[in-house]
């Protein structure tokens, strides 16, 4: 029985991967991309503008597809510029039975200096097919009025 074992450390973190190359054994994770329900551009990321100038209760709210079972999805978001005010966020997994599941990520102040990545979150529910995960970035220039919004990227990958 022959095992590959590959360690990936980064920081003072560390990663262990483990592939089993005998025949019958399951497969490490495969993961990719998820699809933006509608995309500004070539590729799998979308890229969004939210801000006061936009007319107050602008936010970013983005669906990205799912087209295959999926156990887990990580959501990475590329701030383009930076801001003063702080945002709050829902993570909403979207079933084909009309339910969701609604859980909110820690508010953030965008730095376009520090990506922010959530996840791997867990969306497998018994007997349900995830079909969309919505990012909800809810502005909050009421709170804080010297807030000017900011551009960002958007990514999701679901990892099977």
């Amino acid at each position: 029985m022959k095992t590959n074992i590959r360690i990936l450390a980064i920081g003072a973190t560390a990663s262990i991967a483990i592939a089993a190359a005998t025949p019958g054994n399951t497969r490490a994770a495969e993961c990719s991309a998820l699809k933006p329900q509608i995309s500004q551009g070539t590729g799998q990321a979308i890229q969004t503008t939210i801000g006061p100038s936009l007319g107050f209760n602008s936010h970013g709210n983005t669906f990205f597809l799912v087209d295959r079972p999926i156990k887990s999805v990580t959501i990475i978001l590329t701030p383009l510029s930076t801001d003063t005010g702080v945002y709050p966020t829902q993570l909403v997994s979207r079933y084909n039975d009309d339910s969701i599941f609604e859980s909110g990520a820690p508010i953030f102040t965008p730095n376009s200096l520090s990506p922010i990545t959530w996840g791997p979150l867990m969306v497998n529910q018994p007997g349900k097919n995830l079909t969309a995960f919505n990012v909800k970035i809810l502005e909050n220039f009421h709170l804080y009025p010297s807030a000017k919004g900011f551009t960002y990227k958007l990514e999701a990958i679901g990892c099977q």
